[in-house]
């Protein structure tokens, strides 16, 4: 019994550690395109700057070389400005996911902040497909739960609905909403516009180790564990609602403020 029960904490483990490994791969090629881009524009920028300054040391600037030269140099700094804001985005977004995975503590949280971070890390995946992500979350709900865990769940739903939800499919879209339920709780709403589930594996859909890509290297446990972290953790509620062709919508009822198992 000893032994099953750390091969399962084990496996858990594994996918959460391949979860964030996906997501500091795409981060991280993200990342090189507006590096790329900084660096190429700040290297154009110095090369004009530089004939800016021989042509005024040898007295041979005119006033619309002056103009020329100058203008070049600013649209190569402001092109770089912007493109290292975005590299600066992706990191920061990046930055507080991990931390919040790499720790489980209660800690107060924006929910539209969290959302929003958690995506970013994962919009790489997204690069040149034509399916989508957007989040449509309120600014003003602030949550007092588990971040790390939060974050974890909506990680192994987005990589679901990319892994399963739209196979075959050439387009997609995933949204996730939110909205008070009560005064003391929230209803987290995710939904993909992919091949949906039949109905005969609804109940199976938590089931530990339950797939229906095993041959491709699948555990099965991604909607295990976020099972699992919602009912035991997060102290909520989940709800599947799909038919097969016509996507998957998930409703997650959390408390504003989890109480602490300690």
């Amino acid at each position: 019994m000893f032994q099953l029960k750390s091969m399962q904490e084990k496996l858990v483990e594994s996918e959460k550690m391949a979860s964030l490994g996906n997501m500091v791969a795409g981060v991280a090629h993200e990342i090189n395109t507006p590096l790329g881009v900084a660096i190429t524009s700040l290297s154009y920028s110095e090369k004009s700057m530089a004939e800016l300054l021989e042509r005024a040391k040898n007295k041979s600037l005119s006033n619309a070389k002056f103009s020329k030269l100058g203008e070049e140099t600013m649209t190569g700094l402001l092109l770089a400005q912007r493109n290292l804001s975005r590299a600066g985005e992706l990191v920061n977004s990046f930055k507080q996911v991990s931390v919040d995975q790499s720790s489980e503590q209660i800690r107060e949280f924006n929910l539209k902040d969290l959302v929003d971070d958690t995506v970013a890390t994962l919009r790489p995946k997204f690069k040149n497909t034509e399916f989508s992500i957007s989040a449509d979350i309120p600014d003003d709900i602030k949550m007092t739960s588990y971040p790390s865990l939060l974050s974890q769940v909506i990680v192994n739903f987005i990589t679901n609905s990319l892994t399963h939800g739209f196979k075959g499919m050439k387009k997609g879209s995933i949204v996730l909403s939110a909205s008070y339920n009560s005064q003391d709780s929230i209803i987290l709403i995710y939904k993909d516009s992919g091949i949906g589930i039949d109905e005969a594996n609804w109940e199976k859909v938590f089931e530990p180790f339950f797939t229906t890509n095993r041959n491709k290297g699948n555990t099965g446990l991604g909607m295990h564990i976020s099972y699992n972290l919602v009912t035991q953790k997060l102290g909520g509620d989940i709800v599947l609602n799909s038919r097969l062709g016509d996507g998957v919508e998930i409703y997650i009822n959390l408390p504003i403020k989890v109480k602490s198992d300690k």
